[in-house]
């Protein structure tokens, strides 16, 4: 089946400050990098997309983007930002799920995505997609819960987790010398005009000294955590914020009645599979 690939591209605002604009510019070329790759990878059409927020939630622009849309085509949908990471094989592998023809979505990460490739089937139910769903997070969480989609992930692949989402990510990748030329080039020139670099320095003397402490704070996972217990010298602290959770959105999940149903049983198993519910434990010592 023909497949298309839309790219959404915000467009910084007529307020935004120097950083603002040159992510801005970089997910411009980064899309446009996106736009001939996955042309390259077998899709039909690739479009950009480009906008500037209308106050409107995802899910109503998503709806208002699909309507009218001929039936019969599977669709790769990604922001402008996501994935600087991805190589040729990753671009075919979403353009092949795509084009399958049952009821299926392949996605980055079914909790938080930035990519998903829908078939033709599981595109067409974009039209009934919650208009107040606040995020693409939440999109993969409605399709299993909700619509009675199969939803696979690619969190095997953690190239596929990194997005642009600040320019210090722009920083961070010339710093590994991972992803495009082009955007490399543009994290340097931001590294070389702030204190970021300066910053940056100092992490890489504590990581090396056995005697320092490094203290990790904010929004991160165990994967990285323990990454690295096993490759930093010094010792690992961290203190962890929890996410906003937009995945989460209850618009995305399904009830308790759905549990018995196709959107809400295990594929495998016939029973449901929502993960843990948030609970309170009490932890006594061991006598």
């Amino acid at each position: 089946m023909p497949v298309d690939v839309i790219i959404l591209h915000p467009l910084p605002g007529s307020a935004a400050g120097p950083l603002e604009r040159a992510l801005g510019a970089a997910r411009a070329t980064l899309a446009e990098r996106h736009r001939r790759g996955f042309l390259a990878a077998g899709a039909a059409e690739a479009t950009v997309v480009a906008g500037g927020p209308d106050g409107r939630p995802f899910g109503a622009r998503l709806r208002a983007l699909v309507a009218g849309r001929p039936v019969g085509r599977g669709i790769v949908l990604l922001g402008s930002g996501a994935i600087p990471l991805a190589t040729a094989a990753d671009r075919r592998a979403l353009v092949t799920a795509a084009a399958g023809d049952g009821l299926d979505a392949l996605v980055n990460n079914r909790y938080s995505a930035d990519v998903l490739a829908l078939s033709a089937a599981a595109a067409g139910l974009l039209a009934d997609v919650p208009a107040d769903l606040p995020g693409d997070n939440a999109l993969p969480r409605w399709l299993d819960e909700v619509a009675g989609v199969a939803v696979t992930d690619l969190r095997g692949r953690p190239r596929l987790g990194v997005d642009l989402d600040s320019p210090l990510d722009l920083v961070l990748l010339a710093a590994a010398g991972a992803g495009p030329p082009e955007l490399r080039a543009v994290g340097s020139e931001l590294a070389l005009a702030g204190p970021i670099g300066a910053a940056l320095d100092g992490v890489r003397r504590v990581l090396s000294d056995r005697r320092a402490e490094l203290v990790v704070a904010g929004r991160t996972s165990a994967r990285t955590l323990a990454w690295l217990e096993r490759h930093a010298r010094c010792r690992v602290r961290a203190i962890v914020e929890e996410r906003g959770l937009r995945a989460a959105s209850r618009l995305a999940q399904g009830s308790d009645d759905d549990a018995a149903g196709p959107a809400g049983a295990d594929r495998a198993g016939g029973r449901a599979d929502r993960g843990p519910s948030s609970a309170a434990w009490s932890v006594r010592p061991v006598r």
